[in-house]
């Protein structure tokens, strides 16, 4: 196995950047990671995650395209790159894989009501596991369209976790960096995704 560290590209345009990288400076994984902000097409070389967190999904598509950084993101998921993806990131990552010609699931912008409405509330699934939810502008998953996807928390029309090991891919509908009620399904993912790199 390489002795090259983990690169995490955190995408740079909109959103909270500084947040999500402070994030990811403290999780703490059987391995360290190499973070990086993507700002131009250059910064893609040696990626092994992406990950685009939340901001506004309108914004990041078009400054994607007028930067010319969309192409970059398709070729990277074209080649089995991962994803993570929390609030906006998830409608973005759905766009992508639509571009594509690839199914994922169907959401709702903006769910969880107004910014002023943001409050942290506490869901549980059928296996009665809960989650201090971060209720920050979010979208929901309603439905999920392509069975390489699995829901991993949350409710018929009201998915919160979601993950497709086929796709390499993590998507929260809330936001991790504002409490750790998502770390466990984090940490799982990447230390599979970490395993299986290189």
């Amino acid at each position: 196995m390489s002795s090259r560290l983990f690169v995490v590209g955190i995408l740079g345009l909109q959103g909270d950047i500084t947040e999500m990288r402070h994030y990811f400076e403290n999780l703490q994984l059987d391995q360290p990671l190499q973070i990086r902000i993507l700002r131009s097409i250059r910064d893609f070389d040696l990626l092994d995650l992406l990950v685009i967190p939340g901001g506004e999904s309108g914004t990041i598509l078009r400054v994607l395209k007028r930067r010319q950084m969309l192409a970059s993101c398709l070729r990277f998921l074209e080649q089995g790159g991962a994803f993570f993806g929390t609030c906006a990131g998830l409608i973005v990552y759905s766009e992508l894989l639509r571009i594509q010609g690839i199914q994922s699931y169907r959401y709702e912008r903006n769910a969880d009501g107004r910014q002023l409405r943001s409050q942290f509330k506490q869901t549980q699934n059928d296996a009665g596991n809960r989650l201090n939810h971060p209720y920050v502008r979010a979208p929901r998953i309603l439905e999920i369209l392509n069975s390489e996807f699995e829901p991993l928390f949350g409710e018929m029309n009201d998915l919160r976790v979601v993950r497709s090991k086929k796709y390499r891919s993590l998507l929260l509908t809330g936001h991790p960096e504002l409490n750790h009620s998502y770390d466990q399904y984090i940490r799982d993912f990447l230390n599979d995704v970490i395993s299986n790199s290189h």
